[in-house]
């Protein structure tokens, strides 16, 4: 499977760690409630891949990495998805 990378402005909503993914084909996503790794440059977290209005992942440290890399509201950032089910957070795509 090629990776899919995903391009996203940043929200409020982002800068919390709720990211909505519900515009990545299904066929290139986890089950709901599956465990899925985050990728933040050097640092690696889990979390539970829900289902609520949408496709999502909601983990605080995403939204601290944005901001520790200066992403705020407006501003664009990507997501690889690698294998259904590793999310690796990027500044340049």
């Amino acid at each position: 499977m090629k990776d899919f990378i995903l391009e996203k402005k940043a929200t409020n909503s982002h800068l919390k760690g709720n990211i909505n993914i519900s515009k990545v084909p299904i066929n290139l996503l986890p089950k709901v409630s599956e465990i899925v790794k985050i990728v933040l440059g050097d640092d690696i977290s889990h979390s539970n891949f829900v289902y609520a209005k949408g496709y999502r992942i909601n983990n605080v440290l995403i939204g601290n990495w944005l901001q520790q890399n200066n992403i705020g509201v407006g501003n664009t950032f990507y997501i690889r998805i690698i294998n259904n089910n590793t999310f690796e957070f990027l500044i340049n795509a």
